[in-house]
């Protein structure tokens, strides 16, 4: 997806980023030369805690990344409270419900301009604002601009969330007995996808208080050097901490292929089905009563 911007033909191509910050920061990044505000800022709130994520400032500070306040206190709720629509407040000191907000007594007057940002759930993961402590006459094209934004950062919010969906779909660690997991990898297997299930595997081993994680590769289809290194190092970071590992599943076609890697298997244990690798370990599966 590329946004192109007309004003100083600022372009911007959201497959160049790794992630929502990076998108997030270039976002403001291009507010700021299109729109005649000091701060444009993205806030993450809870319905309690309302956090500053990313903040631009041109002339004076008047937000900071990681100030924190009340959500209740703040403009941001009044942003959420709107909707989908782009909130436009020319005066904040002649607001009814603005005026009140510690922040706004504190700035005095001003104009503020926000919309949500809606997370991949479709709950609200916060709001992008623009806030000034003089007056700005915002004008439609400012308004479009906002409301195009949100709804960018919202796609790549959801585009992460549907990520994270594969990549727990693809690579579940399932606890089998007490002490016993097994983890099936399926797909192809990327050095970005492993440091994901390294991170997870890690986290879940010892959260499960696992002994034995008995690693499923029969639905891979492919690997190459990089990554089948990559599930030794788990391996041996599962070693570490007690957790004997498995690999189980090696098809032919498998076995040659990591025979033909420089990569040594045979530091660890390996097994041809799931099956035999939990028969290995005592793991008899219950049977099923016919009804």
């Amino acid at each position: 997806m590329v946004l192109q911007l007309s004003k100083q033909n600022k372009t911007l191509n959201i497959k160049n980023f790794q992630d929502f910050e990076e998108v997030a920061t270039q976002v403001l990044l291009l507010l700021s030369h299109q729109i005649q505000i000091n701060t444009l800022f993205i806030a993450k709130n809870d319905l309690k805690t309302n956090r500053i994520m990313h903040a631009i400032n041109k002339d004076k500070v008047l937000l900071r990344v990681g100030d924190e306040l009340d959500y209740t206190q703040t403009l941001c709720k009044l942003s959420v409270d709107y909707g989908e629509r782009v909130l436009v407040i020319p005066s904040l000191s002649d607001h009814e419900e603005a005026c009140d907000l510690d922040p706004v007594k504190q700035l005095g007057t001003g104009s503020f301009i926000g919309i949500p940002i809606y997370d991949g759930c479709g709950g609200v993961y916060g709001t992008i604002c623009g806030l000034d402590d003089q007056m700005v006459n915002f004008s439609e094209n400012d308004i479009e601009l906002f409301r195009t934004m949100a709804s960018l950062l919202t796609y790549v919010l959801d585009l992460e969330f549907a990520h994270q969906q594969l990549s727990d779909l693809s690579a579940p660690l399932v606890p089998v007995a007490k002490g016993i997991g097994v983890l099936p990898v399926i797909g192809s297997v990327t050095l970005q996808r492993m440091e994901s299930i390294v991170d997870k595997v890690m986290t879940l081993s010892n959260k499960l208080d696992l002994h034995y994680l008995l690693i499923d590769v029969s639905g891979i289809v492919s690997l190459d050097e990089d990554t089948s290194e990559q599930l030794l190092r788990l391996a041996h970071m599962l070693k570490l901490i007690g957790v004997k590992t498995m690999f189980t599943g090696i098809r032919p076609d498998l076995a040659m292929k990591i025979n033909r890697l420089r990569t040594n298997f045979m530091k660890v244990q390996t097994f041809g089905t799931l099956a035999q690798g939990l028969e290995s370990i005592g793991f008899i599966p219950p049977v099923l009563s016919k009804s």
